[in-house]
Order: C-alpha cells, then sequence, then structure tokens
C-alpha cells in the first residue's frame, strides 16, 4: 500500500466461497500405511480413485507399488491374479510433469482421465487445473507437513469437483522438525546469516541497528513466512479445521496402522532406489558442452536426466560410476557435506580488524570464491548459501582442530578438553548453531553425541574399540578408514582440479598478452576484449566463452573463415569485407591473424589494396 498514491481508497474483494458438504473420513494414525491400505483395497473392488500429495517420494513408491501388480497380503485367500490386479495408473511429479504425453494428458484431463483406474498427483499439477466431469469414486490426500499449508492441501483435494468422499491422512509432525513461525526472528536469522556476505545490509547510523534497504518489504515477507510455518507446523489440526469450517463432515477414522501396507510401500521404495542406482550407471557418457547445454532445458527425457546424472557424479568424484557411488552421492547430498569439509580444514585467512578495532578471522579463499561466485551467478537472490557464515560457525567451535586430529588417525575417548569445550560451546549457542548449520543441540546430550552430528555434517562417520584398561572396557573412537580414504580421494581431485584451472587461467593471460602485444605492434588497434568463462555454465556477460571444448571450436571456426578469405581475395577486396561483415569483431580479428599465418603474400596483397582494412574490425 505504501506505493499507492496517498489518500487513494483500496477496493478488496474477499473471496468467502466455501466448497463444502463432503464426506471427509480422517485418519490420525502415525504413519499412512493404513490409507494406503484402504486405497488399494477400494481398488481392487474395482473403484477408481484419485490420490493427492505433497511428497513425490511417496507418489513414485505408490505408482511402483500398484504397477508391479503385487499385493499387500499374498496370502493363499487372496481371490486376485496378478493379471487381475494389473491396473492402469497415472502419476504426474515433477520429474515427468514437462514431458510431451503429460502435457497433452492436462490439456484434455478430462477426457483423458476415463481411460485410467488410479490417478496420483503431486502439486507438479500446475494451478488452474481442475477435474470438472465425473470419473472417480473418492479422493485421497496423504501429506507429510513437508512444503504446503492447509490451504494448498485443500485446493489439491479439490482439483476434483464432484461430490466425492474423501480420505485424509497428515502427519502429525514435521519430518525435519519444525519452521520458526515468530517474524522478528526469521527477519533475525536473515540478517544474521548475511552478516558476514552483506545482502542488501543497511546499518542505522545512530543505532548501529542491521536491517535491509527495504525494511518493510522484509517484515512483509518474514510474516507471510512465519504465518505459512505455523500452519506447516500444525499441519495435522489446521487442515482439519479448516475442512470443518468449510463445511465438511469429518468422520474419524481411528489411529491404527497397517503393516502389511508399510512394508509393501517400503519394498517398492528399495526398488526404486536400485533401479535408479543401475540405470545412471549403466547410462551413455555425455560430455560437459551437453550437460551444460540440457541445464537450461526446460524438460529432460528420463534417458537425458539420468545421463546428466551420470556426468555431475563422474565430475564431481573424478571416479567410474557405479551403482555403489550413486547410492553414497545421495543425490548430490554427500558432495555438499565434502565441499564443507574441505572448508574447514583448510587454512584460514590472517586476523584483520575494522573500523572499530573488533578483530575477525575471515575464511579461507575457497570459501569465499564460492560466496562471489554465487553472488555474481545470481544477483538478484534473497536466499544465497552464506558459506562464510557456516565456515564462521564451524571454526569457532573448534572444529577445525578436532578434525585435523582425527583425519591424522587419532582415537579419542570424548573426555579430551577440546571436545569438552566443542560441545559446551554448542549448547551455549544451541540458537545460533541451530539457525546457521541448521542442526539441533539438545542440553543432555553427551560431547560425543554432538560431535558426532557434526562430523555426520561433513560426510564423516566413526568407529570404536573397546581395549582392556586397568581391569575395565575403555572405548576409543576414530573416523572410518574407508571413509576418510575415499573422502581424501575426492579432495585430492578438487584440489588437482583447481590447480589445472589455475594453471590454465594463467596460460591463457599469458596467450592474450602476446596476442594483444602482435595486434598492437602490427596494426595499431587493440583486440576486443573477452570476458572470463562463467563456469556454471552461464556466460551473463556476453562475448567468447574461454572454456578450453568451446575455445577449441571458436578457433576452428576462426581458421575457416581465414581460408574463406584467402579464397575471395582473388575476387577483390569487396569480396573479402562482404565474408567478414557476418562476424563479430573478435571473429574479425582472429581470421585477419590467421590469414597472415596462413598465407602472408595473399594478405600483404589485401593490406595494399585495401590499407583501411583495419577500420573492418569494428
Amino acid at each position: 500500500m505504501r506505493m499507492r498514491p496517498a489518500g487513494e481508497k483500496p477496493y478488496i474483494i474477499k473471496n468467502e466461497y466455501r466448497s463444502g458438504g463432503r464426506q471427509v473420513y480422517w485418519y490420525e494414525g502415525k504413519n499412512s500405511s493404513a490409507i494406503v491400505a484402504e486405497f488399494h483395497a477400494q481398488l481392487m473392488l474395482g473403484k477408481k480413485l484419485m490420490m493427492v500429495s505433497d511428497s513425490k517420494r511417496f507418489i513414485k513408491k505408490l505408482e511402483r507399488a500398484l504397477n508391479d501388480g503385487s499385493a499387500i497380503d499374498d496370502s493363499d485367500e487372496t481371490p486376485e491374479s496378478a493379471e487381475d490386479r494389473k491396473l492402469r495408473v497415472w502419476a504426474i511429479h515433477s520429474e515427468n510433469s514437462g514431458s510431451e504425453e503429460n502435457v497433452i494428458f492436462i490439456r484434455e484431463i478430462n477426457i483423458a482421465i476415463k481411460d485410467i483406474d488410479a490417478f496420483l498427483i503431486t502439486p507438479s499439477l500446475s494451478s488452474g487445473v481442475d477435474i470438472s466431469s465425473y470419473h472417480f469414486d473418492a479422493v485421497f490426500g496423504v501429506f507429510h507437513a513437508v512444503s504446503q499449508s492447509a490451504t494448498e492441501c485443500a485446493q489439491q483435494l479439490w482439483r476434483y469437483r464432484p461430490d466425492v468422499p474423501m480420505y485424509v491422512w497428515v502427519a502429525p509432525r514435521p519430518p525435519f522438525g519444525y519452521a520458526e513461525t515468530n517474524a522478528r526472528r526469521i527477519k533475525e536469522r536473515i540478517l544474521q546469516t548475511n552478516e558476514m556476505t552483506a545482502f542488501l545490509i543497511r546499518i542505522n547510523r545512530e543505532t548501529g541497528k542491521r536491517g535491509a534497504e527495504k525494511d518493510w518489504a522484509l517484515d512483509a515477507s518474514c510474516q507471510i513466512e512465519g504465518q505459512r510455518n505455523w500452519s506447516i507446523n500444525n499441519l495435522r489440526a489446521d487442515l482439519r479445521s479448516l475442512l470443518e469450517e468449510m463445511g465438511n463432515t469429518i468422520a474419524p477414522v481411528g489411529d491404527a496402522t497397517d503393516e502389511g501396507a508399510s512394508r509393501w510401500m517400503k519394498a517398492a521404495g528399495i526398488a526404486i532406489d536400485e533401479e535408479h542406482n543401475r540405470l545412471v550407471a549403466n547410462a551413455k557418457d555425455i560430455d560437459r558442452r551437453t550437460y551444460a547445454a540440457r541445464q537450461h532445458q526446460d524438460y529432460l527425457k528420463p534417458e537425458e536426466v539420468l545421463e546428466c546424472e551420470k556426468f555431475r557424479i563422474q565430475d564431481t568424484y573424478g571416479m567410474s560410476v557405479t551403482p555403489e557411488l550413486v547410492e553414497q552421492d545421495d543425490g548430490g547430498r554427500l558432495i555438499k557435506k565434502i565441499v564443507a569439509l574441505e572448508a574447514i580444514l583448510d587454512a584460514p585467512g590472517e586476523m584483520v580488524a575494522d573500523d572499530q578495532g573488533r578483530e575477525f578471522v575471515p575464511p579461507p579463499a575457497i570459501v569465499t570464491e564460492r560466496d562471489k561466485s554465487e553472488r555474481e551467478r545470481l544477483a538478484i537472490c534473497t536466499d544465497w548459501s552464506n558459506h562464510s557464515t557456516a565456515w564462521l560457525m564451524r571454526h569457532r567451535l573448534g572444529l577445525r582442530a578436532v578434525l585435523m586430529d582425527l583425519m591424522s588417525g587419532v582415537e579419542i575417548k570424548g573426555d579430551e578438553a577440546m571436545i569438552q569445550a566443542l560441545a559446551e560451546f554448542s549448547k551455549r549457542n544451541a540458537s545460533h548453531v541451530k539457525g546457521i548449520l541448521n542442526l539441533t543441540i539438545p542440553l543432555s546430550e553427551s560431547a560425543l553425541w554432538i560431535l558426532g552430528q557434526f562430523l555426520w555434517q561433513l560426510g564423516l562417520s566413526t568407529e570404536s574399540r573397546r581395549p582392556m584398561e586397568d581391569g575395565q572396557r575403555v572405548r576409543y573412537y576414530r573416523l572410518n578408514p574407508d571413509n576418510v580414504e575415499f573422502i581424501q580421494k575426492v579432495l585430492d581431485y578438487r584440489q588437482r582440479q583447481r590447480e589445472d584451472r589455475e594453471r590454465k587461467r594463467q596460460e591463457s593471460l599469458e596467450r592474450d598478452a602476446v596476442y594483444a602485444a602482435r595486434m598492437q605492434a602490427q596494426y595499431g588497434i587493440n583486440p576486443p576484449s573477452i570476458p572470463t568463462f562463467n563456469e556454471s555454465g552461464d556466460n551473463n556477460w556476453g562475448g567468447m566463452d574461454t572454456d578450453p571444448e568451446l575455445s577449441d571450436y571458436w578457433w576452428e571456426w576462426v581458421k575457416y573463415y581465414a581460408r574463406l578469405a584467402i579464397e575471395r581475395v582473388e575476387y577483390g577486396v569487396e569480396s573479402v569485407k562482404e565474408l567478414l561483415s557476418v562476424l563479430t569483431s573478435d571473429e574479425r580479428c582472429g581470421v585477419m591473424l590467421e590469414f597472415e599465418d596462413l598465407d602472408p603474400e595473399k594478405f600483404a596483397q589485401l593490406v595494399t589494396d585495401a590499407p583501411q582494412w583495419t577500420e573492418w574490425m569494428g
């Protein structure tokens, strides 16, 4: 409203329409097994059903289990044969929502659903899509309190407009912990995590209080986030209250669980993971240029996704891709942990002081470069990773000294002074550790347990032994040797990559300097500047990429046109000028340079006939 003219009266329309009157069977079990069993049972009775969920993983597991044709309970009393259990299942989630067949399916959704028995969808089915024609006998909803508020869950349930019964299960609590609901604390966390990197930071000169450039906008955003987090934290109660408010009848089913359905879904999840690991390892190899090009495509075919995943893993770890490595990578989570370990193991910068005399320890260059490159790549962003802040927290914990000993093979018992100091500091600053490292530190836990949580965040695990000392068993802990060996190989590979990049950068600078001096000495013109290559695959600054593969391609292109220019000299100066007109400025300079190297005599002839040729370079 502050952006509107003063004195202007707003005209607000509040939509209070409620589409109620449905029978909602409410499940309150600790897991979704009971509602899954009911869903499967109704399908076996020949009913057409629709399942909505906020979890892609859940939908994929249910799709796999239904398509396998296996029953939840394969006892002798089951009358249906495997052939009779064959269902027509259609699922839409983030991995396939952009496919050609799903685009067509969604466009004609009221007709397309007539040919299916079970329709499984996630929020990837875009808003504005609704099913108005009657086909499904009931709507099921399974919500895990991860990403959707109560109103968003209700919108999913009401994608199907006809008045049919609903079956709903909501997780009793968020699986990954409760999110902050206080808008003031959310704002403080945003400002705190950006303290070292100064995202849109404004400091009040009178009070010294930190804030954002558009403080009112940040306040509004934090209030909205707080309200949404409250709904997700209390999704079971909030969604039930919303459904009652809309005029629906809630019929409690109970809190029972179904062990058969749990095993059924667990087996499907294991099968999905094993198949994914095998398919990635066996996918076709692609080069970096193909991988970079595919990152900008709206949709990739399943086999293209697998090829890109294989390239990412191979490029990340420098190893041949096996199903075991794909499983260990865990969708890219492992390398993030290793990168954090690499950062804390590296030596920090020299102590610096600000204008007020306060001293700070700056992060290593590899950390600051990551933050810097992220800000250059994502200039307009409110949730950068803030690697420097995470590094600073681990540094203040004293984690580096502990890790240096553990990585060298030292064993610990847990009563060492530095381990106790780390645990005490963690407990005193538990709120900051939670806000920056997203790690909850219970005050009742031991020092070894707390250290284990920090090690887990860095991709490390421990093993123990219990030798006899003075007639008693004493437990010693050390890092898992196989784990350390694997991580050390990855760290060495990353170091070699950095050294290769720096060597290529220096060679490129030397070539550019020689090239510039030659152009200036021979022709009296400065070569066009060539911006550095952005390793993310984007070249936001224009100009020519200096990636080795792209650079080789560029020079081949230049040589090709240089040979054409040599042939056109016989047809006159205008013919050569016309050929060069289709090229960019840097390409024209490169062609003329290559022209002189390939055929100095014809180049001299061209210079004699067209002494003003340097003007063509502009």
